[in-house]
């Protein structure tokens, strides 16, 4: 169910609820006091930006590079072909 931002057109609070479509409708029509505020949406991660992997997971790479010789490099997968 999604959530909305609703502000109080006379003291300029925002209250953020969760409802259906619907029920936000009819919420606003019974509530003239009150307006659906239009935003950007938050992007929610886990992240904080690009890191570089730590040495544990370089070493798996390297373990991977060695156990079949160094195939990402010979590998012509990624190349642009024509069509």
């Amino acid at each position: 169910m999604p959530t909305y931002d609703i502000r109080d057109k006379t003291t300029g609070k925002v209250e953020e609820v969760w409802m259906t479509i619907a029920e936000k409708e009819a919420y606003l029509k019974k509530n003239k006091h009150l307006e659906q505020c239009i935003g950007m949406p938050e992007i929610v991660s886990r992240t904080d930006g690009l890191r570089k992997p730590d040495d544990n997971f370089r070493d798996i790479l390297r373990e991977i590079d060695k156990k079949h010789k160094g195939g990402r490099k010979g590998n012509n997968m990624n190349k642009h072909s024509d069509f």
